[in-house]
């Protein structure tokens, strides 16, 4: 940012805080709110950095402005501000007018600069929080300078043109004092950042995993012990960063102002904290959802395949309507279409199982029929090797020639189809319901009988 608009946001921010001084920003943003409060650690944090590139302690004005003690309540900085802002104005017109220019005090940055690096491995959709992380912590608050950043999604550090990525990392992270893992949902769906993380561990670096909810200290998933991973959102976690940083880049502390690093930590976390409002993550779907969901789409599917027959049925019956001479051919119609609703129902159900046992072999069936009805039957295997050996390695079936109801879509879908005619005659049935059922089938109304299947599946079921 350019000295002109570091100096265009803290005259905004001044002229906030004289704003709030005369009582002119509503009732939240009094004297003593957090808001202010906030505000003028920003503006003085920034001030004097600002002004630590243009004047040292022979100026009068800086060195008073500098001097002022930094803690208290909002009226306690209100009145330090009302000292620093003349000096302030005075300090911004010097350099405004040119009076002044840039001197950086040469042999600390050169103590930075000589031999230190940072690796900074992240997804390539996370570029929006690796950003943040150099911009306001590394470069903006601990003055690491951005030509000894490796992070391959912010500008200035990006791998050049022509170069091979791979080796360019591999050099970047052999180099790095500190590798940082910024580890999300994003992070450990990708191969090149876990290819990353474990490189990591090999090098000579200090490894710093940060993770960022969801993700834990559980499912973090690095070599290493909880209490070495921390938590980037969290300000403690991002103290003992600095700390870390400073002693392993050896930055010395007049470089890392207390204020400015306090402002521009809580201006990371307050930029992250909106970009994963505007962009969550996707959660992880639980394996008991995700069971559930099948069993909800099956039953939607089967529902679907009712509504197919019976449109093509209603069709069939509109063309008899059509063709039907008078009322009572009509009626006739009608009531052999629907004799009664809940027969209706019950048709459409075995329709459904009738449909799904259509697709295997008889002997199949009869291992359905066996299994779901708890029978003792036996099933002959020297017979029927073929179509046997077929289910059992389709999962269909296990050794001992029972039906794994759970383990396949096709199983599951016959087993709820079975279980809704099931639930059906479990209901109180109506005397109409009978009379329909006596006057189209011969076989007991059981579940449990084998004629039932034959007869009301339409399908053929053997055991040998």
């Amino acid at each position: 940012m350019t000295a002109e608009k570091r100096i265009e946001k803290l005259k905004s921010l001044a002229e906030n805080i004289q704003l709030a001084k005369l009582g002119k920003r509503g009732k939240e943003a009094h004297v003593n709110s957090y808001i202010v409060i906030d505000e003028y650690h920003e503006w003085r944090a920034e001030s004097e950095d600002l002004f630590d590139n243009y004047f040292d302690e022979s100026i009068t004005q800086y060195k008073e402005f500098i001097e002022l003690p930094k803690d208290g309540n909002g009226h306690v900085l209100m009145h330090y501000f009302n000292q620093q802002y003349p000096l302030f104005k005075i300090l911004v017109k010097k350099i405004e007018n040119k009076e002044v220019m840039p001197q950086k005090k040469k042999e600390i940055v050169n103590e930075v600069n000589e031999g230190k690096t940072v690796f900074i491995s992240h997804a390539s959709k996370d570029k929006e929080i690796a950003d943040a992380f150099v911009d306001l912590l590394l470069h903006g608050a601990l003055s690491v300078p951005i030509d000894k950043i490796f992070c391959v999604s912010t500008d200035g550090m990006k791998i050049k043109s022509g170069v091979d990525w791979r080796d360019s990392i591999n050099d970047s992270l052999l180099s790095a004092k500190v590798n940082f893992l910024i580890i999300t949902p994003n992070y450990k769906e990708s191969e090149v950042c876990l290819n990353e993380m474990g490189a990591a561990w090999v090098t000579s670096a200090m490894v710093l995993p940060l993770i960022v909810d969801p993700v834990n200290y559980k499912t973090v998933g690095v070599i290493q012990e909880p209490n070495q991973v921390e938590k980037l959102l969290d300000e403690k976690s991002l103290d003992r960063i600095k700390d870390i940083v400073q002693e392993k880049l050896e930055i010395p502390s007049a470089l890392v102002k207390s204020d400015r690093w306090t402002v521009k930590k809580k201006e990371f976390i307050i930029r992250v904290k909106k970009h994963l409002e505007a962009e969550p993550f996707e959660v992880p779907m639980d394996r008991d959802v995700f069971n559930s969901l099948l069993v909800e789409n099956s039953d939607l599917e089967n529902t679907i395949d009712s509504l197919i027959e019976e449109k093509a049925e209603l069709e069939v019956l509109i063309q008899k309507l059509k063709a039907a001479k008078d009322k009572n051919e009509v009626s006739e119609i009608i009531k052999n279409r629907k004799p009664s609703s809940q027969f209706q129902e019950f048709i459409e159900l075995c329709k459904v199982v009738e449909k799904r046992l259509d697709r295997y072999d008889s002997i199949i069936n009869g291992i359905i029929f066996k299994s779901y009805t708890g029978k003792d039957i036996t099933i002959n295997w020297d017979g029927n090797k073929k179509e046997l050996n077929e289910a059992y390695a389709n999962d269909f079936i296990d050794e001992d020639l029972e039906i794994k109801w759970d383990v396949t879509s096709e199983m599951r879908k016959t087993g709820n189809a079975l279980d809704k005619i099931s639930t059906f005659l479990g209901k109180d049935l109506n005397e109409d319901f009978y009379e329909s059922y006596e006057e189209n089938f011969d076989a007991p109304l059981s579940l449990n009988n084998k004629i039932f299947w034959e007869e009301l599946f339409e399908t053929a079921i053997s055991f040998r």
